[in-house]
């Protein structure tokens, strides 16, 4: 009876491995989904106004030649404020190693125009990842 009991016990927390998450397995993710999930969570800590956070989503080579606290600063006083961003599509080159990312970005701004206020706008936006040591970042335009 323990002996049953014992790979009852067993066969449950097998189970319930499995079921959670992944069930502690990793699956490949193709590169749209990863560029997909990286560029919306970059995009989650610039709304979030945690620009830190979102450096590491930069190449390594971008994150060298240019001073993180600068890229902070002038992320946090920029005069547009992102709401909502939305994945849109990814095309990559044959070899799946640069790929552009299109998303679609919601934004306001307060006009120059006294009486007009804040306006609200959405815009798409091409952003160039490239697949470095494994992993995607992406290589501002500046």
């Amino acid at each position: 009876m323990k002996r049953i009991k014992l790979i009852l016990s067993a066969a449950v927390v097998l189970l319930a491995t499995a079921c959670t998450g992944n069930g502690g397995l990793r699956y490949a993710e193709t590169a749209e989904q990863a560029i997909a999930r990286r560029a919306i969570e970059r995009w989650d800590f610039l709304i979030a106004k945690k620009p830190e956070a979102a450096w590491e989503y930069l190449t390594p080579g971008y994150r060298d030649t240019h001073d993180e606290e600068n890229y902070a600063t002038s992320m946090r006083n920029r005069p547009v404020k992102w709401d909502k961003v939305a994945f849109k599509s990814v095309e990559c080159d044959a070899a799946e190693t640069s790929c552009l990312a299109r998303l679609s970005v919601d934004f306001r701004v307060r006009s120059s125009l006294g009486m007009v206020g804040e306006i609200s706008a959405q815009k798409e936006i091409g952003e160039r990842w490239l697949k470095l040591d494994g992993g995607w970042f992406v290589l501002p335009e500046d």
